[in-house]
């Protein structure tokens, strides 16, 4: 296990982490890093995936963005709603949106290749907290922000000190696990998350055009843009095309718990058939989000707002 620290004012608008920096690896796949950038009110923030996904987290401050809501799948084409990101969430970015600062603020971004999977998420310490890392299935990484108050992170050999505005970063190989302890002398102390880990190169949703979109209030959806291919000889959508929507959907929910997990059951009811629509859009709906089972229900809409299908999944989170 890696271990760095960074001090977060020392190191401003600027990429504070690499995968490739830390790991030799010649493949574009596995290509993440870590950004900071420090906003001036109404200074604009510009996310340009190039064929990857933003994830980011406000730290501070408050941010705007108007967005078409075909782009959100969430309406009818052509009209525009306001949203605003707060701090304390995660959000997925859409590739070339602009997002303005309401107030000064800092902003804290994960860009990865589509094999990476991860969360951001915000963790409260009450004296100290135990957690379990490592992955089975690749390498990740895992870091911490201090947001309000000094906290040690503590593991089997080792210990390091982190101040308010600072970060720690952990490289843990494939296969490689440690028990590590937040410990903090103040009660109620909020910490920054994020945790990703390196999967395989191969992603059959992605594959088939699935589009993966983490709206507002922690809602998760997968939009699906209709092509000739995913069309069966009736000119209606294959009904296994949204079987493996709905399935993404529900993976990429599970993946921002945290914790690698499959699926090991499932059911889906088809109510009507999707003529050669636009696209399709799937909701995933956690009912029970357990430390080991994990029960989801997915409905599935074409561009008209009719229910094509509903789904039941469950899965098993692989976490050792």
């Amino acid at each position: 296990m890696e271990v760095k620290t960074f001090s977060l004012k020392e190191n401003q608008d600027r990429d504070i982490y690499g995968y490739l920096d830390v790991k030799e690896c010649q493949n574009s796949d596995f290509q993440f890093k870590f950004s900071l950038n420090f906003l001036k009110k109404n200074e604009e923030l510009y996310f340009n995936n190039e064929g990857m996904s933003t994830q980011f987290y406000v730290l501070s401050g408050e941010l705007k963005d108007v967005l078409e809501v075909e782009k959100q799948c969430l309406e009818q084409e052509g009209t525009e709603r306001s949203f605003l990101y707060r701090p304390g969430q995660s959000y997925f970015a859409q590739n070339e949106s602009k997002y303005k600062a309401l107030t000064d603020g800092m902003v804290l971004s994960a860009t990865m290749a589509h094999n990476v999977r991860g969360n951001m998420r915000r963790l409260n310490i009450n004296d100290s907290v135990k957690m379990r890392i490592g992955e089975a299935v690749g390498a990740c990484v895992i870091a911490f922000f201090g947001a309000d108050a000094e906290f040690s992170l503590k593991w089997d050999d080792g210990s390091v000190l982190c101040t308010p505005d600072s970060a720690v970063f952990l490289t843990v190989d494939k296969a490689e696990y440690h028990t590590i302890y937040l410990v903090s002398k103040k009660n109620n102390v909020h910490l920054e998350y994020a945790g990703f880990a390196v999967l395989g190169q191969n992603d059959f949703g992605k594959n088939i055009g699935i589009e993966l979109i983490k709206g507002q209030n922690d809602k998760y959806y997968g939009k699906l843009k209709i092509r000739p291919e995913h069309l069966n000889p009736l000119g209606v959508v294959h009904g296994g095309c949204i079987f493996t929507l709905a399935d993404a959907v529900c993976g990429f929910t599970i993946g921002s718990q945290g914790g690698i997990s499959t699926t090991v059951n499932s059911y889906i009811q088809y109510f009507n058939p999707a003529f050669s629509p636009k696209f399709l859009l799937a909701e995933a709906k956690p009912r029970k989000l357990g430390k080991s089972i994990r029960h989801l229900d997915v409905e599935i809409r074409d561009d008209q707002d009719l229910l094509v299908a509903c789904a039941e999944f469950v899965f098993c989170n692989l976490q050792k």
